[in-house]
C-alpha cells in the first residue's frame, strides 16, 4: 500500500459502533446462539438437573415468585410479564452493542489507488481488499432507527473479490453505519462516476400496483385473523379489521416507495417502506436483462424487469422492478440491454 496514495474514507469511533449495535439489534441472535451452545454441550441439562435437586433453592424461589405475582392480581401479573419482556429486550440491545464493539473494533476503510481496504476486529482481526473495478452493485440500507439517528449503511457486491476471515467473499457491508450527510461523498469514492442521488427523478410503478398488493396483503391479514374468531369470539371482528387496516397502510406505503431511475449510465432501484433499500447497478456490470410476467401480471398488463450482475447473491437486494406497465417494461429492457451491450465488461 503506498503511503502517499492511501486515504482513510471511513473510521468508526466507539460512539458510532455503539449506535450501530443499537440499530442492528443482533442481541437476540447471540442469546439464541448461547442457548443452542448450552444445549449442544449438555450444560443446559446439567443446570436443570442441579436446579431440580432436593437441596436446591431454585425451585422454591421460582414457586414463591410465581405465587406472589399470581396473588397480587391480574394487573400485577401482566405488569410482571411486560417487565420481563422489556428486560429481555434491553439485555438484547446491550449484547448487540457489546458485540458491535468487539467485532468491529477500529473499523477503517482506506482507499489506496484502485483498491479499498477494510480492517476491523477486536479479538479476530479481519482484513479485506476490495478492488473498485470488481464492485458490481452498491446498496444503501436505511431502517427506522437509521432514519431516527440520521444514519445509513452502505453495502457492495463484488465479483471474485478476496476477504480474509469471511465465508462469503462477494458480499461486503462497506459502511456498517454512516452519517447521512456524508453518504454521497463516501459513495462517490466507491463509484467515482456517480453523481448525487438527491436530484434523482424516480419513476413510479403501474397505477394498478396498489390494488394487487392490497389484495395480497389483505388475504394474508385474513388468514392471520381467523384464529382470533375462535379465541376471543366477537372481538375477532375488531382484530380482523385492525389487520386489514394495517394491510392497506402497508400496501399504500410499499407501492409509494417502489421506484426506478436511469442516471449516470446506471440503473437505480428502490424498495421497502420501513426498511428501505436502494441499489445501483452500472450498465458496464450488467450481464443479463430479463423480463418476466406471471399470469396475474399479464391479466393486468404488467411485467417485472430483472437486471443481473456477476456478483448477485441469493439474499441480495437485486435490481428487480415489479408491477411495471408492460409497455414500459419492454422499452426499459430494450434500452438497458442495448446500453449494457455497448459497454466493455471488466472483471
Amino acid at each position: 500500500m503506498a503511503g502517499a496514495e492511501a486515504r482513510t474514507l471511513l473510521h468508526l469511533p466507539t460512539r458510532e459502533l455503539i449506535l450501530h449495535g443499537l440499530i442492528q439489534n443482533r442481541g437476540m441472535l447471540l442469546i439464541a446462539a448461547a442457548f443452542g451452545l448450552a444445549w449442544e454441550t449438555g450444560l443446559a441439562e446439567r443446570l436443570t438437573e442441579q436446579a431440580g435437586e432436593d437441596d436446591s433453592v431454585v425451585p422454591g424461589l421460582i414457586e414463591g415468585l410465581a405465587a406472589d405475582v399470581t396473588g397480587a392480581g391480574a394487573v400485577a401479573a401482566v405488569g410482571a410479564a411486560i417487565a420481563l419482556i422489556v428486560a429481555l429486550l434491553v439485555l438484547a440491545r446491550l449484547l448487540s452493542m457489546a458485540w458491535a464493539l468487539v467485532r468491529l473494533h477500529d473499523y477503517r476503510i482506506v482507499r489506496s489507488g484502485e483498491d479499498l481496504r477494510a480492517t476491523f476486529g477486536g479479538l479476530t482481526r479481519v482484513a479485506a481488499t476490495i478492488p473498485l473495478r470488481r464492485i458490481q452493485t452498491l446498496t444503501i440500507h436505511e431502517g427506522p432507527l437509521h432514519r431516527w439517528a440520521g444514519r445509513v449503511a452502505v453495502g457492495v457486491e463484488t465479483a471474485g473479490g478476496e476477504r480474509a476471515g469471511e465465508a462469503d467473499p462477494h458480499r461486503h457491508r462497506l459502511a456498517p453505519i454512516l452519517r447521512r450527510a456524508r453518504l454521497w461523498t463516501f459513495v462517490g469514492e466507491v463509484i467515482p462516476e456517480l453523481g448525487t442521488g438527491e436530484d434523482l427523478r424516480w419513476e413510479p410503478v403501474s397505477p394498478g400496483a396498489f390494488r394487487r398488493v392490497v389484495k395480497e396483503a389483505g388475504f394474508v391479514a385474513t388468514l392471520a385473523a381467523l384464529p382470533f374468531y375462535f379465541l376471543v369470539g366477537a372481538w375477532g371482528v375488531a382484530i380482523h379489521a385492525a389487520f386489514l387496516a394495517w394491510a392497506t397502510l402497508y400496501a399504500r406505503r410499499y407501492v409509494d416507495h417502489l421506484g426506478w431511475a436511469l442516471k449516470d449510465d446506471m440503473v437505480w432501484f428502490r424498495s421497502g417502506w420501513l426498511w428501505r433499500r436502494t441499489t445501483i447497478a452500472r450498465f458496464a456490470k450488467i450481464q443479463v436483462v430479463a423480463l418476466r410476467a406471471t399470469p396475474f401480471d399479464r391479466r393486468r398488463e404488467m411485467a417485472r424487469l430483472r437486471v443481473d450482475t456477476a456478483g448477485a447473491g441469493a439474499a441480495s437486494h437485486k435490481v428487480e422492478i415489479p408491477y411495471l406497465p408492460a409497455s414500459t417494461a419492454r422499452e426499459l429492457r430494450t434500452f438497458v440491454a442495448a446500453e449494457a451491450a455497448r459497454t466493455e465488461f471488466r472483471w
